[in-house]
């Protein structure tokens, strides 16, 4: 269960940033999560982490091949605004992507990764509370990210407050994950430029003394052989 450290409310030009912890201890798993007004122009908000890659949904399809796999039933590609169905996140007039408890729209979409992940982003839009991004590291649930979890305001698609740029990044490497599921019990769960990092490789200490110990002998190699020349 998602614990809320604190919880600030988003005022203008104000970022929300809560701690969500799902165990206790120096390597427990937990994931900070930031958010950002939205109204970014007609290409919605997109990531500023260094170095992660955008998936933006304007060639109509979810990739299914590479580091990060789209799975779903139907097709949750969509553009532009029905009465009931979708809204595009705010000001958006791409294509994006969308889940929904009814409606032509898949209720669950799941990305899988084909390694760890230490971050992951999405511009949220008309953030409703039965909005769920669930993180996954093989089939253990690290936690799941609500959207109560992120505003006060919600469903509108014209309001700043409710269409944000929202990155989860992982605490340690006890919370890289490899899987996120988007559901949605209502209508519906609309997000654009999915953004992702591969989570970088931390050697074990096994592997850290043997490359320590190579480069000794490497050396002394080098050394015994410039003083036979």
């Amino acid at each position: 269960m998602v614990n809320i450290m604190k919880k600030l409310a988003l005022s203008f030009g104000t970022a929300l940033t809560a701690l969500l912890m799902t165990a206790t201890g120096a390597n427990a798993a937990g994931f900070t999560v930031t958010a950002t007004q939205g109204g970014c122009g007609s290409n919605g908000c997109t990531s500023s982490v260094l170095n992660a890659q955008t998936v933006d949904f304007n060639s109509g399809a979810a990739p299914t091949t590479g580091f990060a796999q789209y799975s779903f039933s139907g097709n949750p590609i969509y553009q532009g605004s029905t009465s009931s169905v979708s809204a595009t996140p705010f000001q958006d007039t791409t294509k994006y992507f969308t889940t929904s408890s009814d409606g032509p729209f898949p209720s669950q979409a799941t990305i899988n990764f084909s390694g760890l992940t230490s971050y992951f982003g999405l511009y949220w839009g008309s953030i409703d509370t039965y909005n769920y991004i669930d993180l996954y590291r093989g089939a253990t649930k690290l936690d799941t990210i609500g959207g109560a979890n992120i505003t006060n305001q919600f469903a509108s698609w014209t309001n700043v407050n409710s269409n944000l740029y929202v990155n989860i990044f992982a605490n340690n490497s006890a919370s890289y994950f490899d899987k996120v599921v988007f559901r949605a019990t209502g209508v519906a769960f609309e997000s654009d430029n999915h953004a992702y990092l591969a989570a970088r490789p931390v050697p074990l200490p096994g592997m850290a003394v043997g490359a320590v110990v190579a480069g000794l002998g490497l050396l002394a190699r080098k050394r015994s052989q410039k003083s036979v020349a």
